[in-house]
């Protein structure tokens, strides 16, 4: 049973990012047309903002819950605490010389 609905998981979480992707290259053609046409501006740009939206979505949430579904943790590749951390004290080390 554990390794069936690990299965399903796996595969939810291949969708999600499969949809992920099929809405940046949407962005892409939809960028592509505006640069032919300036007429239809206006609502490009709309379904360019849905389709933005629809990935931060899937990024900070969808994503992060299936992986948490499937027990492992997520971690931010960055962080800014940490680096402003760093950053001062090379400041610090800076300074003192």
């Amino acid at each position: 049973m554990a390794k069936e609905k690990t299965e399903a998981e796996l595969i939810l979480l291949r969708d999600l990012i499969a949809e992920r992707i099929s809405y940046a290259m949407g962005i892409s053609v939809l960028y592509k047309m505006m640069r032919k046409s300036e007429a239809e501006r206006k609502p490009l740009l709309s379904k360019i903002a849905s389709l933005r939206r629809g990935i931060r979505y899937i990024d900070k949430v969808a994503i992060p819950e299936s992986l948490k579904k499937l027990s492992v943790s997520v971690h931010p590749a960055f962080s800014l605490s940490e680096w402003v951390q760093k950053a001062l004290e090379e400041r610090k080390r800076k300074a003192k010389r």
